[in-house]
C-alpha cells in the first residue's frame, strides 16, 4: 500500500534556508570525476570555473570521494551525477520559485481588483434597477 505524501509548507524562510546551505558549498562547477588511486569516485569542482569565457582549462579539485562498495563495484553514478548536477540546479529552481511567487502575488492583486470592479457594477446594476444588493455570499454562486 502506498504511503499517502505529507504536504510540505513551502514557505520563504524554507527557501531562505535552502539558499543558506547552498551559499555554504563550495562555488563553481560540479562535475563527477574520474577513480582516484585509492578506488574513490570523486565529486570535483573548479572553483575559477565561474565564467563562461575562462581562459584556462579547469583545475579540479576534488570535494566528496565516494568509495567503491565490498564488492569493488562503483557506487551508483546516477546519484553522483544528481549531487553534482544539483549544485548547479538549485540556484535555477530558486529562481524560478520567486519567479512563480511574483506571478501569484500579481494574479491574486488581479483578481482582487475584478471581484471590486465586479461588486461596483453589481452596486450600479441593482441600484438602478430599484432592487436590494445581494450580500457578498448570494454574489459568489
Amino acid at each position: 500500500m502506498a504511503q499517502k505524501k505529507q504536504e510540505m509548507n513551502w514557505s520563504k524562510e524554507h527557501e531562505r534556508e535552502i539558499a543558506k546551505r547552498y551559499e555554504a558549498t563550495t562555488q563553481g562547477e560540479w562535475v563527477v570525476g574520474g577513480i582516484d588511486a585509492t578506488d574513490h569516485v570523486l565529486i570535483m569542482v573548479d572553483p575559477g570555473c565561474t565564467h563562461p569565457e575562462y581562459a584556462e582549462p579547469p583545475q579540479y579539485e576534488p570535494i566528496c570521494e565516494v568509495r567503491r562498495d565490498v564488492d569493488g563495484k562503483v557506487p551508483n553514478v546516477g546519484n553522483l551525477n544528481f549531487i553534482a548536477n544539483a549544485h548547479q540546479d538549485l540556484p535555477d529552481a530558486l529562481a524560478e520559485i520567486k519567479r512563480l511567487r511574483k506571478g501569484l502575488r500579481e494574479t491574486k492583486g488581479k483578481l482582487a481588483q475584478t471581484r471590486a470592479n465586479y461588486r461596483h457594477l453589481s452596486e450600479r446594476h441593482y441600484t438602478t434597477l430599484g432592487r436590494a444588493i445581494p450580500k457578498e455570499d448570494d454574489t459568489n454562486g
